[in-house]
């Protein structure tokens, strides 16, 4: 994430976008019924970059059950900006991620998978 960016708005990196392209690439014409991704911008184009790789209309659906971060009060606002309003915290983001706290905000889950029960939470819905 560059730090010129908003907190919640990181954008991706050419490679990211090829990296999707690459992969839904590699699956397409695979039957996709729905793409689930986190509600975040840079996760929503990501799975949009798939999709036009696989070839599909598929739906794609945001979900918070997926995000990494919660950012609570800092959602949305520019570097600066947090930094002016809690110059400790805006520290911990970059440098002790595990330390970070916000009104709001989730802990940092380093080196963590959304969670098993929250992927079944979103089968139901296409179980085909």
């Amino acid at each position: 994430m560059e730090r010129d960016e908003a907190i919640s708005r990181a954008s991706l990196t050419p490679l990211g976008r090829n990296q999707a392209l690459w992969l839904g690439e590699s699956l397409h014409g695979t039957a996709i019924d729905a793409i689930y991704a986190s509600s975040s911008a840079r996760t929503m184009k990501t799975a949009s970059l798939i999709a036009q790789g696989i070839g599909t209309d598929a739906l794609i659906q945001p979900t918070d059950a997926f995000k990494e971060l919660y950012l609570g009060v800092w959602e949305g606002l520019a570097l600066e900006e947090a930094k002016r309003q809690d110059p400790l915290q805006f520290q911990r983001f970059w440098e002790e991620p595990d330390a970070f706290r916000v009104e709001g905000s989730g802990r940092w889950k380093t080196g963590r998978w959304p969670s098993w029960a929250s992927c079944c939470r979103c089968m139901p819905a296409n179980p085909s």
